[in-house]
């Protein structure tokens, strides 16, 4: 990340940063074949955040080991070669043995299966297929249903209209038991969990691209499902995605509609039944259909980036915290042809939100470098120049006894000195920044 360099008076007010953000975009890859799902996850545990994708028309899962460096390379290796329409990928420790395994969907193998993580550079994997009839797989997730300590799947199927859960009993081999929520789901293209209730028990949403539908299922304890449509007039509903966006404590849900072009969220205001209140994010992103909520510039509100196939888009709305919230859009890409799974996280271990997206018929995975905080390692080495311009400094920062110096990042929020990551901060003697510090690695 670049910056131009700030001069800042010896004395000077604490100031909130401009809203933009400049993206930079780094290829990954320019050759798979129809990504259809993408996720950031350290899958090596080497302390970086790799890449796990599947490619829909080259039927395989993937994942892209970040080796580092500045650009950042990135090494594919592959999963599993002949998941026939790779639809979507979902790591987790599957079988409690402290690595990442992976659970896959097959569009058209009508399969979800397991995939067990061997250990072993590269590492190696153990195909397992879960269910072999499960029509038009097309989305998998990872939890605990039912609160054993072992991790569940949860998955959306078109063809049959459904939405179910296998549970794992446990075995080695892990024998898989099937529970079926619902078989009229039509369409079912997204499936995610959630306690939206907050009985202590983990419910089920989904997204109906037939039905158009966003529908919650309550967990009752034993083997019933209590329905609740949350929205029926969401046109081509394709995607849902839980997270408490207004971060009052309750599970909220957020969505991508294909037919309508829409993203929208719906807040969870409780009660018995709950009452959803939905509020369009965006009612004019040209057939959406990928979504994903995270705090992209840092300012303690949750916001969304969603991806427009028909438009080529990448975007994502700021959240300004006020109720109702305000949500302004500001483009991440644009020609990006077919645009289509979507995720964000610190790609670059640099303090702020990097965001990941794949291109359908463009055949790209690319990831795009925000430079909210954190600085380009180029040679950079420690100076003080006496004056309040930056201060370059590689290791931890001690202050006075006296307690009168504090250490703020760049949205104005007090940090700890000495767990300090790469990115810009300013030292304060009681309200006035006095200098400027750009810690690097």
């Amino acid at each position: 990340m670049k910056y131009g360099i700030i001069m800042i008076s010896a004395v000077c007010m604490i100031t909130t940063p401009a809203a933009g953000i400049d993206w930079t975009g780094h290829v990954v890859a320019d050759y798979y074949n129809g990504p259809s799902s993408l996720m950031l996850i350290d899958i090596d545990q080497d302390g970086a955040l790799d890449i796990l994708g599947t490619s829909i028309h080259s039927n395989k899962i993937s994942w892209w080991k970040n080796e580092g460096g500045n650009p950042i390379t990135w090494t594919e290796y592959d999963i599993d070669l002949s998941i026939m329409g790779a639809a979507f990928a979902y790591p987790g420790d599957i079988d409690n043995d402290g690595d990442i395994d992976v659970a896959g969907a097959g569009w058209y193998a009508n399969a979800i299966n397991w995939y067990e993580n061997e250990g072993g550079t590269p590492i190696t994997w153990t195909k397992t297929t879960i269910d072999g009839t499960f029509l038009r797989a097309h989305e998998v997730f990872i939890c605990d249903m039912d609160a054993d300590g072992d991790s569940d799947l949860v998955g959306a199927a078109a063809d049959v209209q459904m939405i179910a859960w296998w549970r794992n009993t446990g075995g080695d081999p892990i024998v898989w038991e099937k529970c079926v929520i619902d078989s009229t789901f039509a369409g079912a293209r997204s499936a995610r969990t959630g306690d939206f209730n907050d009985d202590g028990l983990i419910d089920v949403v989904g997204a109906s691209l037939l039905d158009h539908d966003i529908t919650v299922w309550y967990n009752s304890g034993d083997t019933a499902w209590i329905e609740q449509i949350v929205d029926g007039n969401f046109l081509g509903a394709h995607m849902v995605r839980v997270k408490d966006i207004d971060s009052d404590g309750d599970d909220d849900l957020v969505g991508a509609a294909y037919m309508s072009n829409d993203i929208a969220w719906w807040r969870n205001d409780g009660g018995e039944p709950v009452v959803w209140v939905k509020q369009f994010i965006d009612g004019n992103f040209a057939t959406a259909l990928g979504v994903h909520a995270e705090d992209i510039d840092g300012d303690g509100h949750i916001d969304v980036v969603g991806t427009s196939d028909g438009g080529d888009l990448i975007s994502w709305w700021r959240n300004n915290g006020n109720v109702p919230i305000v949500w302004t859009e500001e483009i991440i890409a644009t020609g990006f042809d077919g645009a289509w799974p979507v995720h964000a996280g610190d790609i670059d271990d640099d303090g702020d939100m990097d965001v990941l997206g794949g291109a359908t018929y463009g055949d790209d995975v690319m990831w795009w470098e925000s430079d909210l905080t954190g600085v380009a390692e180029y040679g950079h080495t420690m100076r003080f120049n006496g004056m309040c311009t930056a201060t370059v400094i590689a290791g931890s920062i001690t202050f006075p006894d006296d307690n009168e110096y504090r250490i703020v990042d760049i949205i104005g929020r007090t940090v700890n000195h000495d767990q300090l990551k790469p990115g810009i901060y300013f030292i304060c003697q009681g309200n006035h920044v006095v200098q400027k510090v750009v810690k690097v690695r």
